[in-house]
């Protein structure tokens, strides 16, 4: 049995491995961890353990709840495809007419549903959002929005009672009507970000928050800023006919992978038809203090014995190494 769990953990060296110890002891086996959120003083981590049963789930719990420093926020079962961490998808400039946007956003409607946020640039915005109603969402309004958020967050901290829930278990706690109980996802639109905007989060939940942008310009920056407070480092889905875009993102904003046209959950976890190698547990390089920028694999396990011989020296010169900065900077 695979469970999902969040625990808040001193930011101080060995304190991570004192949880896994924990957990082993208690009988319970890690599948993957992933940093979901870091402070000066605190980690906020998803942890997969798999127990044999749930007399050993129920044990794992209680003796994590009893380590000092810690602060269990969540304990789920986890269902295998489910995955762990960061979802990001980007639509943008899927296509000049409203009704190509609308075949587009519809085709990928189910990666949107493994992300936490999207954001939809002007151009396509109405189209999109009839498509992800189309696909099964339900959008809520001003009134149910706050609903959502007072519901969703109880003493700023996710309730524990509503992660990975049905649509009719939501629907009933958010008091909705019975067209987003019968719905397969919510959309709540949102303008802010940080701490005192937490649908900006994090949300383990079927609430996809939805951000609204001029051009790809401003949705570049409004993704910049949501990943600064959630997510350096992990990953980002964009959608779009245009590669110089997923280049350009490529190079600026603070993540290890982007990945084109893609349903999120499964480019990201590794596939044939993408390169990246198949794990539950993703690198997210220094941006998130691990020490990989690439999905875990059996290659991290494996200590490797380089034998060095004497080769023809192939040595750069200083001109070679130096030569555009001294042009820039002078010598």
């Amino acid at each position: 049995m695979l469970y999902l769990l969040r625990a808040s953990v001193p930011d101080r060296p060995g304190a991570l491995g004192v949880l896994a110890s924990a957990i082993g002891e208690a009988g319970g086996d890690i599948a993957a961890i992933d940093v979901v959120e870091r402070s000066s003083t605190s980690a906020v981590d998803d942890i997969l353990v798999e127990s044999v049963d749930e007399a050993a789930a129920r044990r794992i719990l209680a003796t994590v709840g009893e380590l000092n420093g810690v602060v269990v926020e969540a304990w789920q079962p986890f269902t295998e495809g489910d995955q762990l961490g960061n979802g990001l998808d980007i639509v943008a400039a899927l296509g000049s007419s409203g009704s190509r946007a609308l075949t587009a956003v519809t085709r990928i409607a189910p990666a949107m549903l493994r992300a936490r946020w999207v954001v939809i640039v002007d151009e396509v915005y109405d189209a999109a959002i009839d498509a992800l109603k189309q696909a099964g969402g339900y959008l809520v309004d001003g009134a149910q929005k706050a609903r959502v958020q007072d519901e969703l967050w109880k003493n700023g901290k996710l309730n524990r009672h509503l992660i990975a829930r049905d649509m009719p278990v939501l629907a009933e706690s958010f008091r909705l009507p019975p067209a987003a109980a019968a719905s397969k996802f919510l959309l709540v639109e949102e303008t802010g970000i940080g701490k005192a905007f937490p649908l900006s989060g994090e949300k383990l939940a079927l609430v996809l928050t939805v951000y609204r942008a001029s051009d790809f310009r401003a949705a570049t920056e409004t993704v910049r800023k949501i990943l600064d407070f959630q997510g350096r480092g992990h990953s980002m889905g964009l959608h779009t006919t245009n590669m110089t875009r997923a280049r350009q993102l490529a190079e600026d904003l603070p993540v290890v992978r982007v990945l084109v046209n893609f349903a999120h959950t499964f480019g990201n976890g590794g596939g044939f038809d993408s390169g990246l190698e198949f794990t539950l547990t993703m690198g997210c390089g220094s941006w998130q203090k691990n020490s990989i920028s690439e999905n875990l694999s059996l290659k991290h396990f494996l200590n490797i014995t380089h034998l060095v011989v004497p080769i023809p020296e192939d040595k750069p010169s200083e001109e070679d190494l130096f030569g555009p900065h001294w042009a820039w900077y002078g010598r």
